[in-house]
This record gives structure tokens, C-alpha cells and sequence, in this order.
């Protein structure tokens, strides 16, 4: 089973503003997510090496830590690391830890974004991520906007 998802959108505004939107913990603390209420980042070192830990919170009242490492930076053109939820009842195999690569091409003065997520457990997964990050993209473009 391929358990890579690809997504593409493309924002009205340069490769630095939707990197710095995407990098910015304030903004970030928005946009993560398909709630409404987005979620609370605890750590977000955006270098090599570095490490995330946040917290997504549902539209069902229930919060979803999870953590990963920058295993590359090229601002503002690509980010890649891991991604693994903490354990959580809610979730199947918590323990799966994915891969997650986000590049910002510039293309007429826009940016083209391509979101890969590699080593997701199964195609309920795949959708789960796809709804978030979607939704992501559509809270990106307001704050982008504003």
C-alpha cells in the first residue's frame, strides 16, 4: 500500500511570506490543524536538528501532542523532518513515526506548496492528514491576507 500522501496548493504571495507564516510559532499556533482553535506550541526550533513539540487541539474537545525533527531547513524553499504523535487512545498506532516534507516554489509570483507525507499507517491516516493540512492551507491564505 502507498501510504504517501501528496498535496498541492498555491498561495497568493512569495515563497518568504508563506515560509514565514508556515515557521512563525505565533502563526503557526492558528493555522496547524482542522480546528478551529488550531494549537498550542510548546517548542518549535526551526533548524537542522532541531525539534517541535505542540499540542493540536479537535473540534471534539480532545488535545493531540506530537513532536519531530528538522532533518533539513532551506529557507525559504523547504522543510523537512518527523512527525510522530504522543500516545493517545484516540489514535491508531501513535507510534508510527512519518515523514514530512513541505516545499515553497516560486511560480509567477506566487508560491506553488507541495506537502509530502511520507509513512503514513493507512488510508484513514492518509485522509486524517490530508482534511488537516487542507484546512491548514485555507487558515494560511487568511493570515497571509490579513
Amino acid at each position: 500500500m502507498n501510504t504517501t500522501l501528496i498535496l498541492k496548493h498555491t498561495f497568493n504571495a512569495s515563497p518568504e511570506k508563506v515560509y514565514a507564516t508556515w515557521t512563525d510559532p505565533a502563526k503557526m499556533a492558528k493555522w496547524f490543524g482542522s480546528s478551529k482553535d488550531g494549537a498550542e506550541i510548546h517548542e518549535l526550533n526551526v533548524s537542522k536538528g532541531g525539534t517541535y513539540r505542540l499540542t493540536m487541539l479537535g473540534d471534539d474537545g480532545i488535545k493531540y501532542p506530537l513532536s519531530g525533527m528538522y532533518t533539513e531547513v532551506d529557507p525559504p524553499y523547504k522543510l523537512v523532518g518527523t512527525f510522530q504523535w504522543a500516545k493517545n487512545e484516540k489514535i491508531e498506532n501513535w507510534a508510527n513515526e512519518t515523514i514530512l516534507t513541505v516545499e515553497f516554489k516560486e511560480v509567477n509570483g506566487k508560491t506553488e506548496l507541495t506537502y509530502t507525507h511520507e509513512n503514513l499507517y493507512d488510508e484513514k491516516a492518509m485522509q486524517v492528514h490530508a482534511d488537516a493540512a487542507r484546512a491548514g492551507f485555507i487558515k494560511i491564505e487568511q493570515l497571509i491576507t490579513d
